[in-house]
């Protein structure tokens, strides 16, 4: 082959590539172009409707009854005058949202975490709840009121020597709900937590000395008083974390309100404050909806926080700014809203106020992939939102624990007539209908105290003592109250 016949074909073979890269360039800005138009679109779309109306739900809290509970529990260890509570409220609040971004600072310095101080500390009395006798019924369910002789005279002797603090302790119960509001909730997370559940567990052991020195409507009718005040609490709750406090409460007034019928003649009256004993359960005391919302606005509140600091346009910035061509904030949000929508779904309510064990694993298998065309627009939050998506089931399991122990707290006062009429237990068991609209597992009973037979739930499945069974026993020595 002669030289121009090569010089042909090389010039051939040339074009050739060259119309081939050009197609390949052309493909590819077709393809981005055909990216670029799906995201856009796929950003533009409304939402929704369904997850629109949620999300404006969750966004709008509901208004509670009553008076909130915050303010007076923020404040419940001092001995503050009430002309100057108000002032010292708006300093302490001032310092938690300056203490909030002080945390970020430290975190991005890699510094030592400030310490939040309050502006009452060294100004007023204070009388910490810890230093204060408590009754603690969460971990020995089957023998909540024995926990009364562990508590040593001088913690009685402190809580005596604070009259203004047994009627703030007392007053908590007057309030209608308890509320944080966002901001403090995400700048302290556990605000008031430590002081609820104190001034409950105090609250529970002065309702025990009081039962066993011998003042039994009163004692009972203490116990009952906290058990009515977690309800509503926990029916007004905005946020995870404090309807799981309020759960503990719930479960923590119930036992010990299970073993002081134990040591109760089953003929004895009930006070008034006991009706809740056998209040029956309806939709809010199981719902999590307003509950789920505060994590959906902690999700928001974390984003905006985010994209506050810094974004980059078009890609990743050095600093690990987010992009804005990457991802997108408010795709993201109505995914995750998506994913916890069953706290809000009518039917999945249904199944938690049955005690539907089934509905755990409804809710954990809930849909909340996000649909593929969306994570093409939004790559980096289609990643974020699959590896830090939490399983909220948990959150169901518990709720479904306490609407057993409630549901077997009534049982007991259900059986107390029989029992006064002098039936056995066995007989009393046996003439018992269990409800119709409820999933019941069996009652079983295990020396001398009941227990479900069977799931659910795993927590709640404790014994609890048959009504009168204790009263042949004597307090043992050191239960006397100091």
């Amino acid at each position: 082959m002669n030289s121009k016949a090569e010089g042909r074909l090389a010039r051939q073979g040339a074009r050739g590539i060259a119309r081939g890269l050009v197609l390949a360039a052309a493909a590819l800005v077709l393809v981005c172009a055909i990216v670029l138009v799906v995201v856009w679109h796929v950003r533009r779309a409304p939402p929704d409707s369904a997850i629109a109306g949620l999300i404006a739900r969750w966004q709008a809290p509901s208004q509670a009854l009553g008076a909130n509970a915050f303010k007076h529990l923020w404040q419940i260890e001092w001995d503050i005058p009430e002309s100057e509570r108000a002032a010292v409220l708006a300093e302490d609040r001032r310092r938690a949202l300056a203490h909030a971004e002080a945390l970020l600072r430290a975190a991005v310095e890699s510094a030592p975490p400030p310490v939040l101080t309050r502006s009452a500390d060294a100004r007023y009395p204070r009388w910490p709840l810890e230093d204060l006798p408590q009754l603690d019924c969460g971990g020995r369910e089957a023998e909540c009121l024995d926990g009364f002789a562990a508590i040593d005279a001088e913690a009685w002797r402190r809580v005596d020597s604070a009259p203004l603090l047994s009627a703030r302790l007392a007053a908590v119960h007057e309030f209608g709900h308890l509320r944080v509001d966002d901001a403090l909730h995400f700048a302290t997370y556990l605000a008031v937590a430590q002081e609820r559940t104190g001034a409950s567990r105090v609250w529970l052991a002065m309702a025990a000395r009081a039962f066993r020195a011998g003042s039994t409507q009163q004692g009972l009718g203490m116990a009952c008083r906290e058990l009515a005040t977690a309800r509503r609490f926990a029916e007004g709750s905005t946020h995870l974390i404090t309807r799981l406090i309020e759960s503990s409460r719930i479960l923590a007034a119930a036992h010990l309100a299970a073993d002081v019928l134990a040591e109760l003649p089953a003929e004895a009256p009930l006070p008034a404050e006991c009706e809740v004993l056998t209040a029956p359960l309806q939709a809010p005391s199981v719902s999590l909806c307003a509950a789920v919302g505060g994590e959906y606005r902690w999700l928001r509140h974390s984003l905006e926080s985010a994209f506050n600091g810094g974004v980059s346009d078009l890609w990743p910035a050095a600093s690990g700014e987010p992009s804005r061509l990457l991802f997108d904030g408010e795709l993201s949000l109505q995914w995750r809203a998506r994913a916890m929508s069953w706290a809000c779904d009518q039917d999945v309510l249904a199944q938690m106020l049955r005690g539907d064990p089934a509905v755990i694993r409804r809710v954990r298998e809930w849909p909340a992939d996000p649909p593929v065309l969306q994570c093409m627009a939004n790559p980096m939050g289609c990643t974020l939102d699959r590896v830090s998506r939490p399983d909220l089931s948990v959150y169901v399991e518990r709720i479904l624990e306490e609407a057993a122990a409630l549901r077997m707290l009534a049982v007991l006062v259900e059986l107390r007539p029989k029992l006064a009429d002098g039936l056995s237990i066995e007989e009393a068991l046996a003439q018992r209908k269990p409800p119709e609209t409820v999933i019941e597992p069996r009652l079983g009973l295990q020396d001398q105290a009941l227990i479900w037979q069977g799931p659910p739930p795993k927590r709640a499945l404790g014994l609890w003592p048959v009504p009168a069974s204790r009263l042949s026993s004597e307090p043992a020595a050191g239960e006397s109250p100091p």
